[in-house]
């Protein structure tokens, strides 16, 4: 599978070398970046019996994706009635599903600096660097994507027939496009703000206030919504719905059909989900790509040494001694609290895995 992805990935090599980028050595490292993950640390020594299981994981983590995919299809129900309003509604889950992985699943990918020894030293571009990291994450997101769209691909193709057959997998290639780059732009706007050096201290933060938002806003929202008032919107009265990305990619779908319900000019709207993807990659890999590196290389962990009598120290000193006193009573149980309560304050991972969690 990934040798199809990397195959149709290097269909475009013309876009990708006219933005700077060495053709030759971005193959070369999406090619090892994708045999490094298909080598997991645990099947080393395995029996090849018990080495299988990985093709079977696979297909489980395929059948789930589809799973989901099935079940962000209801606002397809819609388009009999209104099809701009289920499109609309249908890409705005696939948006937020893929905003939510990116920002907590891929973002590691995207800033791990780890083969930074091997790549910088070698004569390659920084566009090239940022241009494989931005692919390696578009290759993995189709592998998710794939199997999440084949439900969505079914029910259009029998509503709407051969032609919405055809036209379906454009806008959802253009979504994950769309939604990788406006995460990246997230990402640069941070290092502009912040600074290279307090990159990905302030990148978890963002991470962890997103992941909280939308947990509380799946909750919320259906409590706020009434059905009855889902039933009876009108795109018409709702002109804000031109600024969604969503609605963006559905509207290419008036390329073909003449929907009963529409907004001036959405036609040319539909150009947005080309053009914005296009010109966000052109201008990440051409203009941003050595502030981008440059925030990588900055952004190492480094452990700071402790400080005699700082005030923030003694602060933080006095809370968690006082509450390992406070729940245990026993030292070495004391200990292992103060000891837990140092590590995981330190670890952006940690947090990034447990407080989303908690909000959950």
């Amino acid at each position: 599978m990934n040798k199809i992805f990397l195959w149709l990935i290097m269909l475009l090599a013309g876009l990708w070398k006219s933005m700077g980028a060495d053709v030759g050595q971005l193959r070369e490292i999406l090619n090892v970046r994708l045999i490094m993950d298909d080598r997991s640390p645990f099947q080393v020594g395995r029996p090849k019996a018990q080495k299988k299981s990985g093709k079977m994981y696979s297909l489980l983590q395929m059948f789930i994706y589809g799973i989901i995919g099935f079940i962000y299809t209801f606002p397809l129900w819609f388009i009999q009635r209104d099809l701009l309003l289920g499109l609309t509604g249908y890409y705005t889950f696939f948006l937020f599903f893929l905003w939510f992985t990116l920002v907590i699943s891929f973002s590691g990918m995207l800033i791990d600096n780890r083969d930074n020894l091997i790549l910088l030293p070698r004569p390659i571009n920084d566009r090239t660097l940022v241009l494989s990291r931005l692919l390696h994450i578009v290759i993995y997101l189709f592998r998710m994507v794939l199997p999440m769209s084949i439900p969505g691909w079914i029910i259009l193709a029998y509503v709407k027939g051969w032609q919405a057959a055809v036209l379906f997998p454009v806008p959802v290639i253009l979504l994950v496009f769309l939604t990788l780059f406006l995460v990246n732009a997230v990402y640069l706007l941070i290092i502009r703000l912040a600074g290279p050096s307090r990159f990905k201290d302030v990148l978890s933060t963002f991470q962890i206030i997103f992941s909280i938002l939308l947990f509380g806003s799946y909750y919320l929202l259906p409590r706020l919504l009434d059905a009855s008032a889902i039933q009876s919107l009108d795109i018409t009265q709702l002109g804000w719905i031109r600024l969604l990305p969503s609605y963006w990619l559905a509207a290419m779908w008036t390329w073909i059909y003449q929907p009963e319900f529409t907004l001036p000019g959405t036609s040319f709207i539909g150009l947005l989900s080309i053009l914005i993807p296009l010109i966000a990659i052109w201008g990440t890999v051409r203009f941003l790509a050595p502030r981008f590196m440059q925030a990588l290389a900055g952004g190492e962990e480094v452990v700071r040494p402790a400080v005699p009598g700082s005030k923030n120290l003694k602060g933080s000193s006095r809370l968690y001694r006082q509450l390992s006193l406070l729940l245990n009573r026993r030292q070495e149980a004391q200990a292992g609290f103060e000891l837990a309560w140092l590590q995981t304050a330190r670890n952006r991972n940690y947090k990034m895995k447990v407080y989303p969690a908690l909000a959950y």
